[in-house]
């Protein structure tokens, strides 16, 4: 019976060690995400080396090549990890603007403001950039463009949701169905691409979001 005892105390001590090391593995695997997120928004694909991330995310160059291959390999992971945390952000955001936005066509314009300054203008300016730097590597790497695909149909349910809840608290769209709404969505989806290159470029914030306002009032306003 001790001897029983002493191996299964043996044994718990090995999964305790082997969980700490699988914890520190994934604790660092994120540190290398987070800091590959960062360089490549700043710099871009190309003009990052593994070598620069390594020594900013404090790992060597083993490591960084245990966990990823190579560089394309970061930096699909990176992109989609980036782009699933806007979106995160953004359906929390709308759920709780949804709370006390958007409940009557009175108000539709001041809540969009509202709503801009709450949801838009919150997202972190390097996943943004990321997201451009990812459209523009996507023409020449189809995994990339694949990953850009996927998340951009999840950005569409984010979309179409605010739509059918503004339809069914104001009567504001009711003249369109699903499917009409979905294309609605597409062009809000081409409307906040635009606004990320703007931000880019260093156009004026205000008049930023002056412009998309107006634009998103149109169409909630707008009858066949």
């Amino acid at each position: 019976m001790k001897n029983d005892l002493n191996t299964r105390n043996s044994t718990n001590k090995e999964l305790v060690k082997k969980d700490s090391k699988l914890e520190k593995n994934e604790n660092q695997k994120e540190k290398i995400i987070r800091t590959a997120i960062k360089k490549f928004s700043k710099e871009g694909f190309s003009n990052t080396s593994m070598d620069e991330i390594a020594k900013e995310s404090k790992v060597s160059k083993g490591l960084l090549f245990y966990h990823f291959k190579n560089k394309e390999e970061l930096y699909l992971r990176a992109l989609a990890q980036g782009i699933d945390s806007t979106l995160d952000f953004a359906d929390k955001l709308t759920e709780i603007a949804e709370a006390g936005l958007f409940q009557s066509k009175e108000n539709l314009f001041q809540d969009l403001e509202k709503y801009y300054d709450l949801v838009v203008t919150k997202r972190e300016k390097h996943l943004e950039r990321l997201w451009l730097d990812g459209m523009l590597e996507a023409r020449k790497n189809s995994k990339l463009k694949k990953i850009l695909i996927d998340h951009e149909a999840k950005l569409m349910t984010v979309a179409v949701k605010m739509l059918k809840a503004g339809r069914k608290t104001t009567g504001m769209l009711e003249v369109h169905n699903d499917a009409e709404l979905l294309e609605i969505a597409k062009g809000l989806l081409a409307l906040y691409k635009g606004i990320m290159l703007e931000k880019s470029i260093g156009k004026n914030p205000k008049e930023i979001k002056e412009s998309w306002v107006r634009i998103v009032y149109s169409v909630y306003m707008t009858s066949k």
